[in-house]
């Protein structure tokens, strides 16, 4: 399963902590996945990928956008990272600062 969502970049996160996912595969679909989300977002992803946790999440600039994946095993998925982006963007006062949440495809 996953989800995109696309959000104004305020700069890259750094990438020293997080690696791609370990099985080959999971790596070859999560970059295609990407590509897909940019297609349908109509964004032009570029730029280094930049992994998130424990492989699940791939950001890479998109246009004037973030754009980050989220992917995990449908038994495995862990609502705070699958559904974090939008909960923040809904429950923190604008003043907050973060990238702001554009839009989200499932």
């Amino acid at each position: 399963m996953n989800t995109a969502a696309a959000s104004h970049s305020t700069g890259s996160p750094s990438t020293a902590v997080f690696v791609p996912p370990r099985d080959r595969g999971d790596h070859v679909r999560m970059r295609r996945a990407h590509a897909a989300a940019a297609r349908a977002l109509k964004v032009t992803a570029t730029g280094p990928d930049v992994w998130g946790w424990q492989g699940r999440t791939l950001g890479r600039k998109a246009s004037r956008w973030w754009l980050r994946l989220v992917c995990a095993p449908q038994d495995k998925r862990n609502l705070r990272l699958w559904e974090g982006t939008a909960t923040a963007h809904q429950a923190l006062p604008t003043a907050v600062p973060r990238p702001r949440l554009h839009d989200v495809l499932e």
